[in-house]
This record gives C-alpha cells, sequence and structure tokens, in this order.
C-alpha cells in the first residue's frame, strides 16, 4: 500500500472545501513548505487554487481550492 505524501494531505483538504495557511499544513502533518506544494498542485495538476490574502497585507498565504 502507498504511503500518504504531504501532497496528497495537502489535496484531500482542499478538496474538502477548507482553507489552508502554512500554519494548518505544519500542525496536520503537511510539512513546512506549502507554498512548494500549491505551486507544484498549480502548475503540474492543473488546480486552481488561489490565494485569499491578496491584499499583501497579511504575513501568511491562505489557499482555497477554486471550483
Amino acid at each position: 500500500m502507498k504511503k500518504e505524501t504531504q501532497k496528497d494531505r495537502v489535496i484531500k483538504w482542499l478538496k474538502s472545501g477548507r482553507s489552508l495557511s502554512p500554519k494548518e499544513a505544519y500542525f496536520n502533518d503537511m510539512g513546512m513548505r506549502l507554498g512548494a506544494i500549491i505551486h507544484t498542485l498549480r502548475h503540474e495538476e492543473d488546480m486552481n487554487i488561489v490565494n485569499l490574502n491578496k491584499s499583501g497585507r497579511e504575513r501568511f498565504a491562505e489557499y482555497k481550492l477554486n471550483n
């Protein structure tokens, strides 16, 4: 049986309809490089993931799957 990867956990989380921040990713065993995983999902998996913190005032990104 294949071990679930950090990328798999991020996909499952986003497909459940929840948003995801780096802090949530870290505490839910998805690693410390959420931005790198999101980049991979956007460009290699063609997932439409948006950053909810577009104002630039927030210190951290918050990602959500845009259906």
